[in-house]
């Protein structure tokens, strides 16, 4: 036997082995892809209704929210944050930090 016949006998052989893992592991990975686009959509359609009776033209057209501390009205108004961004830092928190550093002046005063 030649050297190129056992080669094209041994991956024949390899190949008719591999045929089920390969196909089974296709079938994982569409079965993976519909649960991921599945969950996201009933995230968006979550998140969609949660922010359907928000009207965000008026409630910005009221004034600025973060400067007056001491009236969390507005603030409440407008729901929570958005889940991603409410694990991370808080609008007001940040904006108290920004102000207890002067503000912008601080940058430049840092430089």
């Amino acid at each position: 036997m030649k050297f190129m016949d056992i080669l094209e006998n041994g991956l024949f052989a390899l190949g008719q082995v591999l045929r089920l893992p390969v196909v089974l592991l296709l079938w994982i990975c569409v079965a993976l892809v519909l649960y991921y686009i599945g969950t996201y959509l009933v995230e968006a359609v979550a998140r969609r209704r949660e922010r359907a009776g928000f009207d965000l033209k008026r409630w910005l057209q009221q004034g600025r929210v973060l400067e007056d501390a001491a009236d969390n009205t507005r603030e409440a108004a407008a729901g929570s944050a958005p889940r991603p961004a409410s694990s991370v830092i808080s609008p007001r928190s940040s904006w108290q930090r920004w102000r207890a550093a002067d503000g912008p002046l601080h940058q430049a005063r840092a430089a």
